[in-house]
C-alpha cells in the first residue's frame, strides 16, 4: 500500500514538472482584473522551477499582460514579478505605443522596462530607433542611449542619447545632435523637440542651415508649422547675399523677414545697417532701424534713432532726429522722407541742417526739399540761412524767406534767395529783395534796392554785383542810381553818385572805387589837425576814389566840369545832399542773429 501511494505522488509530481510538453490553453485577451502582478496570457511551452512556483521559463509565442500593456516575445523568464524577454520583443501599450527590440527587462513592481538591441518605438505620428531604452511606465518617461533617430513627417533627429516624456510629448536629445528636414538642417549638442507644438529648442553651440543661409547661436528655437525661428546668444546669420549678427535674431521663413535685437548688424547686397533693433523684410524690401541706427546704402549714410526704409524703392523715412550723408552733402533733420534716384524731391523738416561737402557751404532752415540727381534744394520756413565758408573762422551768411539751388546742365550751380535778403560777414553786410549766385563766375547779384555796408561806408544802386574770390569780396559793380555814402561825422557824409560804380577789394577791404557817367560828389575836407574846414561839391564824367580800411581817403576827379567849395558854416549839410541820399545804417545786420530778426543796433 505504501509503495502504491508513493508511485501516485511521483506521477503527479512528474506531470507538474513537465507542462512544457502541453500547449497553452485559452484565447489571448486582456484580463479584466487590475492586479499588479504580471500575467502570462500565452506561451507554447512553460517550465516551472523552484518547487513549481517561484520562476517560470516560457518560450514560443509568449504573451504577457500588465497594467494595459501587452508584451510579446519568443522566450522569457518570469520571476518575482519581473520579466526577462528575448527574441523579437514587442510591447503594445494602450493602442498608442508600440515598442520593438531584441531583448527586454521589465520590473512589474517598479513598472520600469529596459529594452536592448535594435530598439524601435512607434507612435501614431513618429518613430524612435535606438540601441538601449529605459521606459518608466509610471511617469511615462523614456531614457535611451546609443545611435538614435527620431523620424516623423517633419524630418529626422539624430543623436547619441535622449529622453522622451510622452505625457508632454517632449524629446530631450543630446550628444552630436543632427536634425535633417525640408525646412532646415541643424547640428547641436543639446536639443528639445516639442512634438505637440512641432517646435525644436536648442541649447549650446548650434549651427542651423536654412534656405536663407547658415545660422550660429547658443540658444533658440524653430517652429515647423509657422517657419518662425529665434536665435540667441552670439547669434549670427550668413547667406549668399547677406550677413547678420545680434544678441537675438528672429527669422520668419514664410515672409523672409528678419528681426535683429541688441547690438544688431545687417549687411545685404544693397545696404549695411546697425542699431539696437533692425526689422527687415527681404521680399518687400521694407525695414526699420531703432536705437542708434546707422544705414549705408549705395554710398548714402543715414543716422538716427528711428530709420524707416525700403531697399527696393531706395526710399528712406525718419520721424526722429536723423542725419543723412552722401558723397556730396550731409543733412540733419527731425523728420526726413526721400527716395533715391526719384524725380520727385524728398523733404526734411524741423531744424534742418544741410551741408554741401564739395563746395563747403551749408543751409539751416525749418523745411527743405531736395533731389539728389541735380542737387535741387528748396529751403523755407523760419528764414533759412546759407553759410559759405571762407578762410578759417570767417563765414559769409545769406538769409532770406526762401533759398533755392540746383545744378544746371553745364554742371554749374545756381543759387537764388528771395524776399528780404540779408547778408552778413565780418567784412561786409547787406540787404536786398532778392539775390542770385552762380559758381561759374562766383558773382553775387543783388536785385531790388540792394544796400551794402563796409564799416561806415554804405553802397546802394538799382542792381549790384559782387564777385567773390575764394569766398572773399574781390570786385564790385553797381548799376543805375549808384550811390556811395561814407559817414565822416554826423551830419557830415562823404557822398558819391554816378550811373555806374566799380569797386576793387584788397585783403577783404575796399581799396578803390571808380565812378562813370554823371559823377557827382560831396567831399568834406580836413586840415592837418583833422578839423573839418569845408565841403567840395563837384560834377564830372568820372571819379576815382582811394580807400584805406574801408574808409574814403582820397578822391580824384576826371574830366571835371564843375567844382565848388563851401566853408563849413556856409553849407547846408542836411538839405544839400545828393539826389537819392539815404542813410540806413540802422538796417544793417550787425550780427548773425539779426539775419532772422530785427534787432536794435
Amino acid at each position: 500500500m505504501k509503495t502504491a501511494r508513493t508511485g501516485i505522488y511521483l506521477c503527479a509530481l512528474w506531470l507538474c514538472l513537465i507542462p512544457n510538453v502541453l500547449p497553452a490553453q485559452g484565447p489571448v485577451a486582456a484580463p479584466s482584473d487590475t492586479t499588479r502582478r504580471i500575467q502570462v496570457l500565452k506561451a507554447d511551452y512553460t517550465r516551472l522551477t523552484k518547487n513549481g512556483g517561484g520562476e517560470q521559463f516560457l518560450r514560443g509565442d509568449v504573451v504577457f499582460y500588465h497594467d494595459s500593456t501587452f508584451l510579446y516575445c519568443d522566450s522569457a523568464l518570469l520571476r518575482d514579478n519581473r520579466v526577462t524577454a528575448m527574441g523579437e520583443v514587442v510591447v503594445l501599450r494602450s493602442d498608442t505605443l508600440k515598442m520593438f527590440g531584441d531583448s527586454l527587462l521589465y520590473d512589474g513592481t517598479e513598472r520600469i522596462m529596459t529594452m536592448y538591441g535594435d530598439v524601435l518605438v512607434q507612435t501614431s505620428s513618429r518613430e524612435l530607433t535606438t540601441r538601449l531604452l529605459r521606459y518608466d511606465l509610471t511617469t511615462e518617461i523614456m531614457v535611451y542611449a546609443g545611435p538614435s533617430l527620431i523620424a516623423d513627417e517633419r524630418g529626422d533627429v539624430y543623436s547619441q542619447r535622449g529622453i522622451y516624456r510622452s505625457r508632454s510629448g517632449v524629446f530631450e536629445v543630446a550628444d552630436s545632435v543632427v536634425v535633417l528636414s525640408d525646412s532646415l538642417d541643424l547640428y547641436a549638442d543639446t536639443l528639445l523637440y516639442l512634438t505637440r507644438e512641432e517646435r525644436v529648442l536648442f541649447e549650446g553651440p548650434t549651427r542651423i542651415f536654412l534656405e536663407a543661409g547658415e545660422v550660429y547661436c547658443e540658444d533658440g528655437y524653430y517652429d515647423y508649422p509657422s517657419g518662425y525661428a529665434s536665435f540667441q546668444r552670439s547669434a549670427t546669420m550668413q547667406g549668399d547675399d547677406m550677413s547678420a549678427q545680434a544678441d537675438r535674431i528672429d527669422y520668419d521663413a514664410r515672409r523672409d523677414s528678419i528681426i535683429l535685437t541688441g547690438e544688431a548688424e545687417y549687411t545685404g547686397s544693397d545696404m549695411r545697417a546697425s542699431g539696437q533693433e533692425i526689422r527687415y523684410n527681404r521680399t518687400s524690401g521694407d525695414g526699420v532701424i531703432l536705437g542708434d541706427g546707422v544705414m549705408d546704402s549705395d554710398g548714402q549714410l543715414m543716422r538716427g534713432d528711428r530709420l524707416v526704409f525700403n531697399t527696393l524703392e531706395e526710399s528712406f523715412r525718419s520721424t526722429e532726429r536723423t542725419r543723412f550723408a552722401s558723397k556730396d552733402f550731409d543733412l540733419d533733420a527731425d523728420i526726413m522722407n526721400f527716395q533715391q534716384h526719384s524725380e520727385d524731391p524728398g523733404y526734411a523738416y524741423g531744424d534742418v541742417q544741410y551741408r554741401d561737402t564739395i563746395n563747403d557751404l551749408a543751409i539751416d532752415s525749418d523745411t527743405l526739399l531736395f533731389r539728389q540727381q541735380d542737387e535741387y534744394i528748396l529751403a523755407y520756413g523760419n528764414r533759412p540761412v546759407l553759410k559759405i565758408a571762407q578762410e578759417p573762422g570767417d563765414t559769409l551768411y545769406i538769409c532770406a524767406d526762401t533759398l533755392w539751388s540746383r545744378l544746371l546742365e553745364d554742371s554749374s550751380r545756381l543759387l537764388l534767395a528771395y524776399h528780404d535778403v540779408r547778408i552778413y560777414s565780418d567784412d561786409f553786410q547787406g540787404r536786398c529783395d532778392s539775390l542770385s549766385f552762380s559758381d561759374i563766375d562766383s558773382i553775387l547779384r543783388f536785385w531790388k534796392a540792394p544796400v551794402l555796408w563796409l564799416d561806415t561806408t554804405q553802397l546802394s544802386a538799382d542792381t549790384m554785383s559782387l564777385r567773390l574770390q575764394d569766398g572773399e569780396p574781390d570786385y564790385l559793380y553797381m548799376k543805375r542810381n549808384a550811390l556811395l555814402v561814407s559817414l565822416a561825422a554826423d551830419p557830415y557824409y562823404q557822398q558819391i553818385r554816378g550811373r555806374e560804380i566799380y569797386g576793387a577789394f584788397a585783403q577783404k577791404s575796399l581799396s578803390q572805387v571808380h565812378v562813370i557817367g554823371n559823377a557827382e560828389s560831396i567831399y568834406y575836407l580836413q586840415n592837418d589837425d583833422q578839423d573839418y574846414i569845408g565841403v567840395n561839391r563837384s560834377m564830372s564824367a568820372e571819379i576815382t576814389m582811394d580807400f584805406v580800411d574801408n574808409q574814403l581817403d582820397r578822391i580824384h576827379w576826371i574830366k571835371q566840369n564843375d567844382l565848388t567849395f563851401s566853408p563849413m558854416e556856409m553849407y547846408q549839410h542836411t538839405s544839400a545832399r545828393l539826389d537819392g541820399f539815404h542813410w540806413s545804417y540802422d538796417q544793417r545786420p550787425a550780427t548773425v542773429l539779426a539775419l532772422r530778426y530785427d534787432l536794435p543796433q
